[in-house]
Formats: structure tokens, sequence, C-alpha cells
């Protein structure tokens, strides 16, 4: 990675500075978002101070500016309209809108970043490399039983660190939640994954075993499906046709499971936490926990029906952002589940039907358009690898969020939007341009 980086990142201009804080701000996300904002902002301050934007001829701008009004449009009718502005304060309406503008500024700029594969490729190291602090804290929390949380510039950058005895599911390590964890770990191991099989020095092949099979350890005690899932996923696209490397990982994951109950019973001392782990990781693998409701009136199937009913009363403009939980205990819902649990439904009921088909639309084209120019040009090595796994992490946030939203930690949120840009770019990529990087790794 520093070789392609002398190579690329020759600071003659401030259009490489641009570049070098993007990379600076994708190192800092997942461990220090506040710094990592700062970057990124930087990089998008020179990203538009040299370049023009045409909306009447780019088409996805046309629809990131179409999402802008039925959001303000939304949050407006919110505010001067609809009773539900009494449930929820004007100012949390209006800073809802840095869940949205910051991001589409972020998928525009970032399209610069990743234009050529070469650039895509030093992202994911970078990105890998920006999630060894993850896998310390995951380590930090669960072999060491090290707790926070941790907190420097005044809380502006914390690690939670959670105390596994206190915890209801699996570890987190610096995120709040274990399913942000997994969700982190998951779309960042498909990266991991194929740095490992074409990597040919055998000192970084063996440390990027080591990563792998760290990733696919912490992902197993995160106890997340939707982590577990990413597993999945990402066997079934980046081996699909090689049924030895299938088997490899496989066993791996086999392994990993084996050393997760070895390691728990002789690493954890307290009954207490080795209980709750090995029962929501299995409660959660056979769907009995308290989220899915086995014999709980109000389980995930209840939350979408009941988010159906409520978005059929207001189809257009949706409720306002962050309502769910108090308009549905105002129509005799459960107050406890704040969300529910599927993207698209939570974009319509906060914002309207028409938003969330423009949303899901734009990720499905994306997605699939994607998907047929990678397949398109499968047979050429040096292009297909990278950006099959770039597919692959996409996916696999796309679907995570058709069974849970994790879109609201900024983190997570700015990740999917570079995937999402890094997508644009490889439709739009020619092939043959990008013949001329085939030897710069």
């Amino acid at each position: 990675m520093i070789n392609i980086l002398e190579k690329f990142l020759k600071i003659k201009d401030i259009k490489n500075y641009g570049q070098l804080t993007f990379y600076l701000g994708t190192f800092f996300l997942a461990s220090a978002l506040p710094i990592s904002i700062i970057f990124f902002l930087i990089s998008i301050i020179i990203f538009f101070s040299n370049n023009k934007l045409h909306p009447a001829k780019d088409k996805y701008l046309q629809i990131l500016f179409a999402c802008i009004t039925f959001i303000i449009f939304s949050n407006l009718n919110t505010i001067f309209l609809t009773r539900q502005s009494s449930l929820i304060r004007n100012n949390l309406i209006w800073l809802d809108l840095f869940n949205w503008i910051p991001l589409f500024l972020i998928f525009i700029s970032a399209q610069k970043y990743l234009q050529y594969k070469f650039q895509r490729l030093i992202f994911t190291r970078v990105l890998i490399a920006g999630t060894i602090p993850v896998l310390v804290s995951c380590a930090l929390q669960y072999w060491f039983k090290i707790y926070g949380p941790f907190e420097i510039f005044n809380g502006l950058i914390v690690w939670f660190q959670k105390e596994l005895s206190s915890s209801e599911d699996g570890i987190a390590g610096l995120f709040s939640n274990s399913n942000y964890a997994g969700f982190w770990l998951s779309s960042v191991l498909p990266f991991v994954i194929t740095e490992q099989l074409t990597n040919k020095n055998i000192l970084r092949k063996l440390i990027l075993f080591i990563l792998l099979f760290l990733f696919t350890y912490f992902i197993i005690l995160t106890a997340s499906r939707n982590a577990f899932l990413g597993i999945l996923i990402t066997l079934a696209f980046i081996f699909r046709k090689n049924l030895k490397y299938n088997l490899s990982f496989f066993l791996a994951t086999i392994i990993s499971s084996s050393l997760f109950i070895y390691f728990n019973q002789k690493l954890l001392e307290t009954n207490l936490t080795k209980s709750i782990l090995e029962i929501n990781l299995i409660k959660r693998l056979l769907f009995l926990d308290r989220e899915w409701g086995y014999g709980n009136p109000f389980h995930r199937i209840d939350i979408y029906t009941n988010g159906l009913k409520l978005i059929r009363e207001r189809p257009f403009w949706g409720y306002g952002p962050s309502s769910f939980q108090a308009i549905s205990e105002m129509n005799e819902g459960s107050g406890d589940i704040t969300h529910l649990h599927n993207f698209p439904l939570e974009i319509a009921f906060n914002y309207g039907i028409p938003l969330a088909i423009i949303l899901t639309s734009l990720v499905s084209y994306l997605l699939i358009k994607s998907w047929t120019k990678i397949n398109l040009n499968r047979n050429l090595d040096y292009y297909f690898t990278t950006n099959i796994s770039w597919f692959t992490a996409s996916f696999i946030v796309t679907f995570s969020h058709l069974l849970d939203v994790t879109y609201y930690d900024g983190k997570i949120s700015i990740l999917i939007w570079i995937f999402l840009a890094g997508l644009k770019c490889i439709i739009e990529e020619d092939v043959n341009k990008s013949k001329s990087f085939k030897n710069i790794y």
C-alpha cells in the first residue's frame, strides 16, 4: 500500500491533498469519527473548489436534489401542519438533515477519489488498516475484560467497551451496539479475503490470514444475525466459482466457532458472562431472542405490519424523522421499539413513500448495473477481484438494512455512501483505460 501511495499521492497540487485527506478520513472512520469527519470535510471542500457540477446533465444529482426536496418538505409538514411536531422537538427534526445532506456530498465527492480501480484498492487497504482498532477493542473487551467507556476530547471520541456481564447481546468493542460492530466487520470482511487470496508476499499473506481469522472470530462473537448473513453472502459472491476456497473458508468458520466455545470456557471467569454470551448467541441464531419475539405478541412481523398500517394513513409526507416509537405507542403499539427494522419502511414512515421509492430505486440500480458490468469483465482478473469484493460489501450493507436499521450511526452511514459512490465509479469506469493501472500493484 505504501508503494501505491508513493506513486499516486505526489503532492503537486491541492487536488492530491483531497485524495490524501479522503484516505485519512477513511482510516479514522471506525475509531475516531470526529477526526474522520474533519478529513472528509477537507476532501469535500477541495473537490467542490476544483470541480463544477452540472445538475442538468447528471441524473444522480437530480435524484439527490429530489431527495433533499422531499426530506425538507416532509420536515416542514411535520412542524407546521401535523400534530406530530408536539411529539418531536423541532431542532431534532432539522438536525435530521445531517443524516442526509452531508452524506450526499460525500457520495458526490467520493466519486472523484474512487474513480479508478487502483484508487478503490488503496481505499480498501486503508479501510482494513482503520478497522484494526475495532479488532483490538473487541479483544480488550472479550479476552481481557477491559471495559469503558473511554473518552477523549470531552467525549467527542468514545470507545464504549461495554461490560459483558451487563450486555444483552454479543461483544461490541468500541461500538455502542453489537449489531453495529457485526455490521462493520462483515462489510470489511470481503476486502480482507480478496487481499489474502491475491497477495503474493508470504509475510503479508500470513498477516492477512490472521486478520481473516480475527474478523470471522469476532463476527461470531457479536451474535449478530446480519453479520452471520454477511459471511454467507461473502461466500456466495467471492467464492461461487471455486469450491476449494469455499470449503476452506467454511472450515475456517467452523474452526473459529469451535475456538469461540473453547476461549469462552477458558478465558471468561464468571458464569454469568459466559452464560449471557452463549445463550444470546444460540437464541439469536435460532431467532428466539426478544427482538423476534418467540412467544412475544409484538415480534418483527408485528413491527412491519403496524408500520405498514401507519404508512397507509400518511403515505406521501410521512410522520417525520425518529417518530415511530411515539406514534406507535399512541396507536397501542409497543413503546420499546424505536424503528421499523427495515430501511425502506423506515424511510416511507418518516418521509413518505415517494422518497422511499426514489432511494430504493437508486440503490437497486447501482447494485444491478455494477453487477452486470463486473460480470461482463470477469475474465480480467486485475479488474474483477477488487470490484467483486466492493460489490459484495455493498450488497451486505444493503441487505442488512432490509432486516435492521444501523444507518443512523455516523460511521456506518458514511461507509454506506462511500460504497455506493464506488459502485457508480465501477459502472462508469472505462475498463480499457483501467488496463494502464494493471501493474501498479
